[in-house]
This record gives C-alpha cells, structure tokens and sequence, in this order.
C-alpha cells in the first residue's frame, strides 16, 4: 500500500483514534518503521498516547 499522507494500511488515520487514542493497537503493533516513510511515522507517533510513544534511534 503507497502511503499518500492519510491512509496507512488502508485505513484514514484519522479514523484509528478515539478521544485523542488509538483504539487499534494492532494496527500500530504490526508495522515495522523502515517500510513507512518519515511522514507516516511522525503521524502515528502524533496519535500514540504518551505511554505508547518509543524512542527512534538513529
């Protein structure tokens, strides 16, 4: 799936949250981060409650 800015995975991101939180962890859990672009992971890192975030080392 092409990452255009909005959907990941075939799902509007804006539709994974609920409140501010994503309530499809399984979404999230399932992605490895050098399949997404930049963009798409400072988007979901954007939703994940602050407990979830992690840290991207470089």
């Amino acid at each position: 799936m092409e990452w255009d800015g909005r959907y990941w995975n075939g799902v509007l991101l804006e539709d994974l949250t609920e409140d501010g939180e994503i309530y499809y962890p399984e979404i999230i859990s399932n992605f490895t981060i050098d399949d997404l672009p930049t963009e798409c992971i400072m988007l979901i890192l954007t939703y994940l409650p602050i407990s979830e975030k992690f840290v991207i080392e470089e």
